[in-house]
C-alpha cells in the first residue's frame, strides 16, 4: 500500500496566527514535511522569533482584520512569492460576555480575527489559488458553532459558526476550480488563550481537573492535534475533502 501523500514539499502554505498558539503548531509540522510557511501575524517581535525557530519559514506582520491592509500586504506577497498552495486561517480571539454585556468594539474583537479575516484573507487569494490550478484551503472554527456549551460566549460561537457557512459557500463555488475548503472544528486546546481561562478561575487546579473529565478521552486537546488536521486537511491525503468541518474535541460532541 502507498504511503499516506501528506508532503508538502516546497508548496507555499500561508498560515494565518502562524507566530503562536495553533498556528504556529501547524507551521512547525507543515514545516517538518518540508512546506514553505509564511507566518502572517500582528506581532513583530515574536514574529521574529517564530521566524527563526521554524525552518523555511517567512514573517509578513499584518492585521487580518483590516480589509485595506490585506489586499495591499498579500498582493505585494503574491508577486514576490507566487500563490501559495493551502492556507491554515488559525487566526482567532476569545471574548466571554453575555450578550447583555456586548459592546461594537467586543464584537469586533471576536468578528475582526476571525470571520473578517478570513473573508479578507480570501478575498485577494482565491483568485490566485484559482490562476495556479487550485489548492486547499482550512478554516479554525471551533465545536461550539454547532452547540452552545454554557452560553457564555454568543458572539464567539456566532463567529466560529459564521466561518463553516462560509466554507460551505467556497467549497461549493470554488470546487471546480480545484480548490477544497474545510474547516477544523477544535474543543478545548491548551494555547495560551485557553490557559488564561484556567488561571482566571478562583481554583484553577480544580477547574482543569472538573474540565478535563467532560471528554471521554480524559484530556485537552494539544496544539500538535491541531496541527496534524490541517497537514492532512491541506495535502493530498484529502483530496476528495472539500465542505467538511472535522470536529476535534476529544469526544465531547458525543
Amino acid at each position: 500500500m502507498d504511503r499516506l501523500p501528506v508532503s508538502m514539499d516546497g508548496r507555499i502554505v500561508w498560515i494565518t496566527g502562524g507566530t503562536s498558539g495553533l498556528g504556529a503548531a501547524a507551521a512547525r509540522l507543515f514545516s517538518a514535511h518540508g512546506a514553505r510557511c509564511v507566518l502572517l501575524a500582528r506581532d513583530p517581535a515574536r514574529g521574529a522569533a517564530a521566524e527563526a525557530a521554524i525552518a523555511g519559514s517567512r514573517f509578513v506582520a499584518l492585521d487580518v482584520s483590516h480589509a485595506a491592509e490585506c489586499a495591499v500586504v498579500l498582493t505585494k506577497l503574491l508577486a514576490e512569492d507566487g500563490a501559495p498552495r493551502a492556507i491554515v486561517h488559525a487566526a482567532g480571539a476569545l471574548v466571554r460576555e453575555d450578550l447583555a454585556a456586548t459592546t461594537e468594539r467586543s464584537v469586533a474583537a471576536v468578528m475582526g480575527p476571525s470571520f473578517d479575516g478570513a473573508v479578507n484573507v480570501l478575498r485577494t487569494a482565491l483568485p490566485a489559488l484559482e490562476a495556479a490550478g487550485g489548492g486547499s484551503v482550512v478554516l479554525t472554527s471551533s465545536y461550539l458553532a454547532e452547540r452552545a456549551g454554557s452560553g457564555a460566549m454568543p458572539v464567539y460561537n456566532a463567529a466560529k459558526a459564521a466561518l463553516l457557512g462560509l466554507m460551505r459557500s467556497l467549497a461549493v463555488r470554488h470546487g471546480p476550480a480545484g480548490i477544497r475548503v474545510n474547516a477544523i472544528l477544535p474543543g478545548f486546546i491548551e494555547t495560551p488563550l485557553n490557559r488564561a481561562v484556567f488561571e482566571a478561575a478562583p481554583d484553577p487546579a480544580a477547574m482543569r481537573a472538573e474540565t478535563a473529565r467532560r471528554f471521554p478521552l480524559r484530556r485537552y486537546g494539544a496544539p500538535e492535534d491541531f496541527a496534524h488536521a490541517a497537514l492532512f486537511l491541506a495535502s493530498d491525503a484529502s483530496s476528495w475533502i472539500t465542505g467538511h468541518g472535522l470536529v476535534l474535541d476529544g469526544g465531547v460532541s458525543a
